[in-house]
């Protein structure tokens, strides 16, 4: 479903994580998403070797590195979960433990980030109420209906919480289970029919989840030695330092920051078109922050080509600046970040 993002064969630039790193000859793209495909293939047939599952890790990881837009959160979770399930293949109950502990944070993490306006204004009032059930937008903005939203943010956060402290765990799994329907239904074709990428992870969570916790008693707890090297590692990664990105501290994907409608936006504005016909195709007719007639939404474009937003961080954002002026330089190009509330404080330029 986003093979280009793998074979490198898009128009969008890459955002190689060493910028000092030279660019992989285009065979070695095709070369490594071969050998994904038949890693997963093999381990369809025999999860259990080893060698496979290294070997296929270590794949995926090399090829995290020359476009940090390929760090989409379900490609994170395969590795981590991965790594878990090697670190752990003879330990099946602190395997299915450390899995859930990690859904517990995703949970967590991605329902406090929720709360806030800009998931209410993009998320709640226009992708929702607008979009999905048909409201008209007036009716959506009545404080009642607007600030109304805030309980999916909560919703999902009582469902980490539930499965974090409370005995019968099983029925607050089954409640994430619930907010997963909903979203494959809302994002789908007969919703809004968005980010089709994330079509499957949403099934595979939702079969996931009560496996993790399919016992109904205090059995189920997150069985941890916080003691351990590894689930002081596993609580400082998954619990503790997503908090930082609240403050800009900590990338929102490793900080399961999805949906909330306060990620930066990213546009290109072209003063010259003519100096860059190959970017023409990939225009938007929306109203941006920009003072040129020409504009590239840098999402609408990348999912145009990949399926797949970019990477929601500034560095990745003037990387592709840095690297569409090397490309382009007579076309005159500046750009904007921005963010819900839309102010001159939360809008930089630059060029």
């Amino acid at each position: 479903m986003s093979y280009p993002l793998w074979l490198g064969t898009h128009v969008f630039p890459m955002a190689p994580y060493f910028s000092f790193m030279p660019a992989f000859p285009a065979f070695l793209h095709y070369v490594l998403f071969g050998g994904s495909l038949l890693g997963l293939l093999f381990l369809m047939l025999k999860p259990t070797n080893r060698i496979v599952l290294i070997s296929l890790i270590i794949i995926e990881i090399v090829q995290l590195i020359p476009d940090q837009n390929r760090w989409q959160p379900y490609i994170l979770q395969f590795i981590f979960t991965g790594i878990l399930f090697d670190l752990y293949r003879k330990k099946p109950a602190l395997f299915t433990a450390n899995m859930a502990f990690y859904s517990a944070c995703l949970y967590l993490h991605s329902g406090l980030h929720k709360l806030n306006g800009g998931f209410l204004f993009h998320v709640w009032e226009r992708m929702i109420l607008h979009q999905f059930l048909g409201f008209d937008v007036s009716i959506a903005e009545q404080p009642i209906v607007h600030y109304s939203g805030l309980a999916l943010g909560v919703f999902e956060v009582i469902g980490a919480l539930g499965v974090f402290f409370a005995r019968k765990k099983f029925f607050y799994a089954w409640v994430l289970v619930g907010m997963h329907i909903f979203i494959l239904v809302f994002i789908s074709p007969s919703g809004i029919d968005y980010n089709s990428i994330v079509w499957p992870w949403n099934i595979l969570m939702m079969a996931i989840l009560p496996l993790i916790f399919y016992h109904k008693t205090e059995r189920a707890s997150l069985h941890f030695n916080f003691k351990h090297p590894k689930t002081l590692l596993l609580g400082l990664f998954l619990l503790v330092l997503p908090f930082l990105s609240f403050v800009d501290y900590y990338d929102n994907y490793l900080a399961f920051n999805l949906y909330s409608g306060r990620l930066k936006q990213f546009d290109i504005c072209v003063g010259k078109p003519d100096e860059a016909p190959d970017l023409q195709v990939f225009e938007t007719k929306k109203r941006t922050y920009c003072d040129t007639k020409t504009v590239l939404q840098t999402n609408v474009w990348h999912i145009r080509e990949t399926n797949t937003v970019v990477y929601p961080e500034i560095r990745v954002y003037r990387q592709i600046a840095d690297s569409l002026k090397m490309r382009y330089p007579k076309a005159e190009l500046s750009f904007c970040i921005y963010q819900y509330p839309y102010k001159a404080a939360n809008i930089i330029y630059f060029d």
